[in-house]
């Protein structure tokens, strides 16, 4: 009866020796290496503040050395984790992995994912702040972006886990006026990461234009202004009657925050003729802006004194009698400057004609004068001519 007592003894206890070497082979085979390289992530799937090793913080570890074989048992794709193994198991397996894949078989991703920004395209000009942003994907992944002109080094999360596919993601995001310096970043489920520069421009804002001359139902001879407001002009063009001219930029000034541009046209065929003119400015971007239509009168003529040589004459030794014979019909003025005293205002002698005449009557204190007389019209056009002559009484 002992006898069989002992022999069933021997027998269960042989049972779960058996058992536990069964079990010991199926958790040694669980083990495996993974091969990391230098600055390579990776991160365990339990709270990471209880990894106590040196290179190893809240979020993952690195691989500080040329070659890193940590033991894992499993990965978790899912949450892109790996389970810690039994160190004493994997302390005698040999290190039969390299970089890209583990000791256990099992193939390690080390590579950056195939990265492509197909919008915005490089050195391109926008007109909209906002922009498409396309861009292709090999695997999934989470893409973020700087502005490198900024000084912090903050990134925007753009998606995370974006398909991999030809338009991984295709939607508008705003972007600031002017210059725009980004570097986009791909980081795969394994901390791989891929990195893009991007440089484009945007100018969304339209140019202005404030005040153009002439003014309207005035008269213009030729030269016309413009002042408008526009960081980046690319191109100023004159419409007026029938034509057109390009205004050259390298010519205009810059004052109280606005360019201020003048051209100079040929307007005879139109002279006596009512025209129109507006400016039309574009900016680099293409954008467009009209000033509105203004009506002038074309003068292109200036004043003719038919009597340059018997325009004046001295009565009674002290009154000099001026009837100047003009062919003007815009006349604007007609006045005289005693150019001895340049102290002295111009006198007005006339505002308008009589039969086209300027007749006026003055008397002078003795002495030696010489007079200016200066014609002008309402399109800006001035003759001058010398009246010289002594009072003597």
């Amino acid at each position: 009866m002992k006898t069989n007592n002992k022999n069933k003894a021997a027998l269960m206890l042989g049972i779960l020796m058996l058992g536990i070497f069964v079990i010991s082979i199926n958790f040694a085979s669980a083990e495996y290496k993974a091969c990391f390289t230098k600055g390579d992530r990776y991160t365990y799937c339990t709270n990471q503040d209880e990894i106590n090793l040196p290179y190893c913080n809240s979020a993952y570890c690195v691989c500080q050395r040329t070659l890193c074989t940590p033991c894992f048992k499993s990965y978790d794709p899912v949450r892109n984790c790996y389970v810690g193994g039994n160190s004493a198991v994997c302390l005698k397996m040999p290190t039969n992995c390299s970089s890209g894949s583990t000791g256990g078989g099992m193939d390690l991703d080390v590579t950056p994912p195939e990265f492509i920004i197909k919008s915005p395209v490089k050195d391109t000009i926008y007109n909209s702040r906002k922009v498409y942003l396309d861009f292709s994907l090999n695997e999934v992944a989470d893409v973020y972006y700087r502005d490198l002109t900024k000084s912090t080094v903050s990134w925007t999360r753009i998606c995370s886990k974006c398909p991999a596919s030809q338009t991984s993601y295709a939607k508008q995001i705003t972007f600031k006026e002017g210059n725009n310096n980004l570097m986009f970043k791909a980081v795969d489920l394994r901390g791989n990461t891929a990195y893009e520069n991007i440089s484009f421009f945007v100018d969304s804002i339209k140019p202005r234009t404030y005040t153009t001359y002439p003014r309207s139902n005035s008269f213009a001879d030729g030269n016309f202004e413009v002042q408008f407001k526009e960081a980046n002009p690319k191109k100023a063009t004159l419409h007026y009657g029938t034509d057109k001219a390009t205004l050259d930029l390298n010519k205009c000034t810059y004052a109280v925050g606005k360019q201020i541009c003048e051209i100079d046209v040929d307007l005879k065929k139109y002279s006596g003729q009512t025209i129109g003119y507006y400016f039309e400015i574009e900016d680099i971007a293409g954008n467009k802006y009209s000033s509105r239509n203004t009506l002038v009168k074309v003068d292109t003529t200036a004043p003719v004194l038919n009597n340059p040589n018997s325009f004046f004459k001295i009565v009674n030794n002290r009154y000099v009698e001026f009837n100047l014979s003009i062919d003007e019909e815009n006349l604007y003025k007609v006045t005289s400057r005693n150019t001895l005293n340049p102290r002295a205002s111009p006198t007005t002698m006339c505002t308008r004609l009589t039969n086209g005449y300027c007749y006026k009557k003055q008397s002078f204190a003795k002495g030696d004068y010489s007079l200016s007389i200066e014609i002008s019209d309402k399109a800006g056009h001035v003759i001058a001519v010398p009246a010289t002559f002594t009072i003597n009484y």
